[in-house]
């Protein structure tokens, strides 16, 4: 019995799918309310999008700055100032009322750190991944955010 992964399956492909898994709720999570009750924005769904957010930004940038020491050898401190910088907006977006601006913005942030290695020509084969995957989640946290608020 071989106990050894497919050859098929690359880091790069079990990177994919688990920021595409951990993706899709900050992406899809209010469109039940879209149709069961019209972004009633007197529903609480904020709260519980927002830590699936949340979620995703950690895991994120805490994988992100692992592969970052491992491919580039930056500084372990480099790597803890990233997560360190993240804990700090998660903290501050679970305290303010919107929380999920600043968790958009977090994401920003974090895509311009993807964006760096691309642009220099150095990227690391996870990336061009985490740079999409950073944005999507940035714009839609914002454009969701905007339609709740003015809904109803």
């Amino acid at each position: 019995m071989n106990n050894a992964p497919a050859q098929s399956v690359t880091p790069a492909f079990v990177y994919a799918a688990v920021s595409l898994a951990l993706l899709l709720p900050v992406l899809f999570w209010p469109l039940p309310l879209w149709h069961e009750s019209g972004l009633n924005p007197a529903l609480e769904i904020r709260r519980v999008w927002l830590i699936s957010g949340i979620v995703l930004l950690l895991c994120a940038v805490t994988a992100d700055s692992l592969l970052a020491y491992r491919t580039h050898g930056l500084s372990p401190l480099f790597s803890a100032f990233w997560i360190l910088l993240s804990s700090i907006g998660v903290s501050l977006a679970l305290r303010w009322e919107q929380g999920i601006f600043i968790l958009a913005a977090c994401f920003a942030i974090h895509a311009l750190r993807a964006a760096t290695g691309i642009w220099s020509g150095r990227a690391g084969w996870w990336q061009w991944t985490a740079w999409v995957r950073d944005t999507i989640a940035a714009l839609s946290l914002f454009v969701w955010s905007g339609i709740i608020s003015h809904a109803g």
